[in-house]
């Protein structure tokens, strides 16, 4: 199984693809992909990031269709947003999608973090958010850590 992760930004798209062990297998680059200002633009700068990281993994074209792919995104402000450039017509095994300013943090501090308990070792986008029903956010409005990982075990690997 194959992973696609993308910071689009309102510069420049990257792209970067990992197997189901974490390991490196091609990264490449697109223009700017920020939603808000152009989103068919957005979407083609994803793909050609996309493209960009397959070819340099050797891989096909068609295995773009078999990529899961969480995309972080300038633009993304809401659900709505994030909506309409899940409907853009992205061709992915999954797909979920974040602001790119998550990417970004989660970049951050992968790379050089100040401590084993800030290291961002993996990281999941879900395709729903926690849920109030079920106890996965609390009165004050946090993330019920114990909940969310209770019912979103499958999502959790050890």
């Amino acid at each position: 199984m194959l992973f696609l992760g993308i910071d689009g930004g309102g510069t420049r798209c990257r792209a970067r693809i990992r197997d189901d062990a974490g390991r490196f297998v091609g990264e490449g680059e697109g223009g700017p992909a920020n939603i808000y200002q152009d989103l068919p633009a957005a979407a083609t700068s994803v793909m050609a990031a996309a493209t960009q990281a397959s070819e340099h993994a050797g891989l096909t074209a068609e295995v773009l269709r078999q990529l899961h792919a969480g995309l972080g995104v300038a633009g993304i402000i809401t659900a709505d947003s994030a909506h309409r450039l899940r409907a853009s017509g992205l061709q992915f095994a999954s797909l979920a999608v974040a602001l790119d300013a998550h990417a970004a943090c989660l970049g951050a501090h992968a790379i050089a973090p100040p401590g084993n308990s800030t290291r961002v070792e993996r990281a999941v986008l879900l395709s729903e958010p926690p849920s109030l029903d079920k106890g996965e956010v609390t009165d004050k409005g946090s993330i019920n850590q114990r909940a969310v990982l209770a019912h979103r075990a499958a999502l959790v690997v050890a």
